[in-house]
């Protein structure tokens, strides 16, 4: 039987601690993403709007999730399980690849709702790269190999694809109320998208804090670290929401002080998460014609 990996913390009193205050740093810029969704659906919303955050939003879904690929590192890891690769880990790749996959169909049924027609894989994904919010996203968790442990840590902990913008997107139709089928999939889906996310990136950075925060200074650079990743993300968020570039500068300026911005923490996140059916149901769903 394995024996459990021995904790890396020597004080978990003085390690909640920090990390609740880093969660709150972070939080901040969490809450500008929502607010930056939830700014679109309420004053900015339009269908050519939604054409571009939809498309963005899914070639970040697509990823290798879905083909050839996919399909090979899956069988890979099948065959590699518990020989030369962790068990724990398989499972959550695969996890991973299937909510990633869940999530693009889902993303994919309001497209046909609001536009009337397939959304083709291969042209989102061949013009991802031709979009200006590639050059926003390519800034984004750039850490070399090389940097320290608690650098990584920060970058990887406020990683991930979606919770805080589809938070954004349920407490927006909350306040204007769901209108047709494209948006009650929509909350639905961003529920779970949200629930998801938590455990993609927030749950593994955690992980990763445990080893890398040994110290007051090393939750200074993942502070550091952090910042550096989320101000070039909530620029291509505010691209892919059609918000304004006018007021950019003074968005970015507003949260990255957090004068009098209540931080979005994984709590707050968690509290939209709950879902009409079960999620395994609605992944199967997924699969079938809209009504």
């Amino acid at each position: 039987m394995a024996q459990k990996e021995a904790s890396h913390i020597k004080d978990q009193v003085w390690y909640d601690k920090k990390r609740r205050e880093f969660e709150n740093y972070v939080g901040k810029y969490w809450r500008a993403e929502a607010d930056i969704s939830e700014m679109y659906f309420t004053k900015y919303r339009t269908l050519e709007g939604d054409r571009k955050w939809l498309s963005i939003q899914n070639s970040r879904e697509l990823g290798n999730n879905i083909g050839n690929s996919f399909t090979y590192f899956a069988s890979e890891i099948y065959h590699q399980v518990g020989i030369s690769y962790p068990r724990e880990r398989a499972m959550f790749f695969l996890m991973t690849a299937a909510q990633e996959n869940a999530h693009y169909a889902w993303l994919a049924q309001v497209w046909e709702q609001l536009f009337d027609e397939e959304m083709d894989r291969h042209e989102i994904t061949a013009s991802r790269a031709e979009h200006p919010w590639w050059e926003y996203e390519r800034q984004i968790r750039r850490v070399d190999p090389s940097a320290d442990r608690a650098t990584k840590a920060g970058a990887m902990y406020v990683g991930g694809g979606g919770a805080s913008i589809f938070y954004g997107m349920v407490a927006a139709l909350a306040k204007i109320g769901i209108k047709n089928k494209a948006d009650e999939i929509i909350d639905m889906a961003s529920r779970n998208i949200v629930s998801d996310e938590i455990e993609h990136s927030v749950m593994e950075g955690a992980k990763e804090t445990e080893e890398g925060c040994q110290t007051d200074e090393d939750w200074e650079l993942a502070k550091a670290s952090a910042r550096e990743s989320q101000i070039p993300r909530i620029r291509a968020r505010m691209y892919q929401f059609s918000i304004p570039e006018e007021q950019w500068d003074d968005i970015i300026e507003k949260y990255d002080k957090g004068d009098g911005i209540e931080p979005l923490t994984t709590g707050g996140i968690g509290s939209i998460t709950s879902v009409l059916y079960p999620k395994r149901q609605l992944a199967a769903e997924a699969y079938l014609a809209p009504a």
